[in-house]
């Protein structure tokens, strides 16, 4: 499964890469909105791990973004401070799972592999109609 990560903070991108790799998945980071934007026209991800409070609100500009872009793409929302009104908010523009930092890794790695074999479910086999 490959996953963007996507944060404003490095040493938490950075843990988050570790941990995803260690999982056994293929982390893909972004420092940013344009970083992020870069990546996501050269490549399909499967999900995202996506920080709610990039600057000037690009989160949400990339949430439509990558939900143009991959229809299937599942989102990880990070936030900040615990709000119902923002994860209220993200959910409505397709985050599926909201978490508030600092994360919970169990939490985490847990969502993941749902996630991944949600995924591997409804990817079409080889010899398959697409």
């Amino acid at each position: 499964m490959d996953v963007l990560v996507v944060g404003k903070n490095s040493p938490d991108s950075e843990w988050l890469e570790e941990r995803i790799r260690g999982w056994g998945y293929r982390p893909f980071r972004a420092p940013g909105a344009a970083a992020a934007a870069a990546l996501a026209d050269r490549r399909c991800f499967d999900l995202v791990v996506l920080d709610l409070g990039l600057e000037n609100g690009n989160s949400f500009s990339l949430i439509h973004r990558f939900n143009r872009a991959w229809p299937a793409v599942r989102i990880i929302g990070l936030a900040d401070v615990d709000s119902r009104q923002l994860e209220l908010k993200a959910r409505s523009w397709g985050v599926i799972h909201y978490m508030v930092k600092p994360l919970d890794e169990a939490e985490l790695l847990t969502v993941m592999r749902h996630l991944a074999r949600r995924i591997n479910t409804e990817k079409p086999k080889k010899g398959d109609p697409a």
